[in-house]
């Protein structure tokens, strides 16, 4: 029989690799609860708390992985990705004023990141904070052209700032990169046919006033 293994650093190692094995093969309860074991030889192993955190975000422990990435992120301030995860956790808890806070502490650290900041400029455009959110996603463009759900969420701003003109232009950019994205062609073709019944009504308006005008001159 083999021997059991007593030397905590060894034993570790192995737990590790249990817990690999079934995280390839997507059983994800057993992956965690290496890991938990895991955690209990060496609580402040960072690698092993974001791996946690992983794994209780994909099965849905949203509170749990909200405390396994704050002491991820407690153990190491200087990554932005364990920053990230606890924001994408908060989004999932409903607390977009936490998310924002993980996500600018992530932007501190890699400030361009293409992530943080749709995740960051999403929040913002789910609180109705449009101006906010419209200027992160025009940084988004200014780094990532191609980016068609970018474009969408842009023109999204631009409709409830009142900019007509903008949202169309997101619109049919959105279009020159995806010809068949039915969203933007439905919507597009909604706001071409509301600005066209304002046209219609506005002259109808016009007209009808002078009519009226020529009745009292005669």
């Amino acid at each position: 029989p083999s021997k059991p293994i007593t030397d905590p650093a060894a034993l570790l190692a192995c737990i590790i690799r249990y817990a690999d094995v079934h995280y390839a093969r997507e059983d994800w309860l057993a992956a965690r609860d290496f890991l938990s074991l895991a955690l209990e030889i060496d609580p402040g192993y960072p690698r092993l708390l974001g791996s946690l955190g992983s794994i209780q975000f994909q099965l849905q422990e949203y509170p749990a992985a909200c405390t396994t990435f704050s002491a991820a992120g407690r153990r190491d301030p200087n990554d932005p990705d364990l920053q990230i995860q606890l924001a994408m956790v908060h989004l999932k808890l409903e607390h977009p004023e936490a998310a924002e806070e993980a996500l600018n502490r992530a932007l501190g650290l890699r400030p361009d990141d293409p992530t943080a900041l749709k995740l960051l400029a999403d929040s913002k455009r789910d609180q109705g904070r449009y101006q906010e959110a419209g200027a992160i996603y025009g940084k988004l463009i200014n780094r990532h052209s191609d980016q068609v759900g970018v474009f969408l969420s842009l023109a999204k701003c631009f409709f409830k700032l009142g900019d007509r003109e903008g949202t169309q232009a997101a619109l049919e950019f959105v279009l020159t990169l995806d010809p068949n994205n039915e969203i933007a062609r439905e919507n597009l073709m909604t706001l071409q046919a509301t600005g066209a019944r304002k046209q219609i009504l506005s002259r109808s308006f016009v007209q009808s006033s002078a009519v009226h005008q020529s009745d009292m001159d005669n």
